[in-house]
């Protein structure tokens, strides 16, 4: 029997890299460094910083500027409306100039109307009065004479006395007469204390006479003025209020000037 025995194999080369298959996918490992200087890197650093800066520096200069520009328009606008308006006054006050004597006119006319209005306080239409009592006299009584006493403004008052309904006697007056009989002169006095503006009428003298060749009486009356008597052409309207009334919403009490 033959036995062949064959060399050892070589071992193998270590050293030489093994062949890749071409369905094997190759791995890299990816190495980052930063090999810059950290001088380097410091001054680019500064840079961005400055550049931030001087962008942040020109925006609030342009906001400062902007600023500026609208406050200088808008005071050039409020001068220019100060300017039209203190042109308006001028205008309007040289027209007032035209109207200087109108004014005086108007301020004239108002002092003589007060002055009027002072004068004329007690101002009594006696024809108005005398017709009042000539109506108020009952058939048969005629009224000879009438005279009175209203003093005038500064005057002494001719009494203090308020009379019912709170006006105050500003004057007195004597009537004097003829009449039927006594009860006809008593008619007349009734009917008289109902006239507004009269009171305290009393008969001061009540003799026995003759009325047309009748039998008859001549009397004589006292009566007190108030103030309902008055004109008040000249007197200006004053609201008063009556004492214990109720006034309506809208309405006003006037006295005898705001007839």
């Amino acid at each position: 029997m033959t036995t062949i025995l064959e060399p050892p194999s070589a071992p193998a080369d270590r050293s030489r890299p093994r062949p890749v298959p071409n369905n094997t996918p190759l791995h890299l490992s990816q190495v980052v460094a930063d090999l810059l200087p950290d001088e380097v890197r410091d001054r680019r650093r500064l840079g961005r910083l400055q550049r931030q800066l001087a962008a942040g520096g020109g925006a609030l200069v342009l906001l400062i500027a902007g600023g500026y520009l609208w406050s200088l328009h808008e005071t050039s606008a409020a001068r220019g409306a100060l300017a039209a308006e203190q042109a308006q006054t001028a205008q309007l006050n040289a027209r007032l100039g035209t109207f200087t004597s109108l004014l005086q006119a108007q301020a004239q006319a108002q002092a003589i109307r007060a002055q009027v209005a002072t004068v004329m306080t007690n101002d009594l239409p006696w024809s108005k009065l005398v017709g009042t009592l000539q109506h108020a006299a009952p058939a048969g009584v005629t009224v000879s004479s009438v005279s009175g006493s209203v003093p005038g403004p500064g005057g002494t008052a001719v009494s203090t006395t308020v009379s019912v309904g709170g006006t105050s006697t500003v004057g007195t007056l004597t009537v004097s007469g003829n009449a039927p009989d006594y009860r006809e002169v008593a008619a007349y006095v009734s009917t008289l204390g109902k006239v507004p503006g009269l009171t305290d009428v009393n008969p001061s003298t009540v003799t026995q006479g003759t009325t047309g060749g009748h039998g008859g009486v001549t009397y004589t009356l006292d009566l007190a003025l108030t103030d309902q008597i008055l004109g008040g052409r000249f007197t200006p309207p004053v609201t008063t209020t009556v004492p214990g009334s109720v006034t309506a919403p809208g309405t006003t009490t006037t006295t005898a000037g705001g007839q």
